[in-house]
């Protein structure tokens, strides 16, 4: 639901989706071939990219603090995703701004609401640590 909330938001803002899948080429699925073929393709907005690139760049240059919570076990985003944010920051010497919390629970952005206070109370205490 927050993955929807989130490209939802980010569309109405840059006026159009901004990321599309035309060239994409998805593996690891069983009858890949048959996917590929079958799935619906879409074009990004090019007005779109344009406003993503200049308001939500994945830089690494965290002007305010970051937390990044991952499922421990998530079918959508492989693990290795959620170290990046974190490994820009650091090269582009933020890294004190990004807080990564250990993965927890199964499943894609499966998070409890107790999940969320303990990493908004997280994200609090290391914004005030500074």
């Amino acid at each position: 639901m927050l993955q929807y909330i989130v490209l939802r938001e980010l569309s109405e803002r840059a006026g159009g989706f901004p990321v599309g899948n035309r060239d994409s080429v998805y593996d690891g699925f069983g009858d890949d071939v048959a996917l590929n073929a079958a799935i619906r393709r879409y074009d990004a907005v090019p007005h779109a990219q344009a406003y993503l690139r200049e308001h939500a760049s994945l830089s690494g240059r965290a002007l305010k603090p970051v937390v990044i919570q991952a499922n421990l076990d998530d079918p959508t985003v492989p693990a290795h995703f959620t170290r990046r944010y974190a490994e820009k920051a650091l090269a582009a010497g933020q890294d004190k701004q990004v807080l990564t919390l250990p993965p927890i629970g199964t499943g894609h952005c499966a998070f409890a609401p107790e999940d969320v206070d303990r990493a908004f109370t997280a994200l609090v205490q290391h914004a005030e640590s500074d």
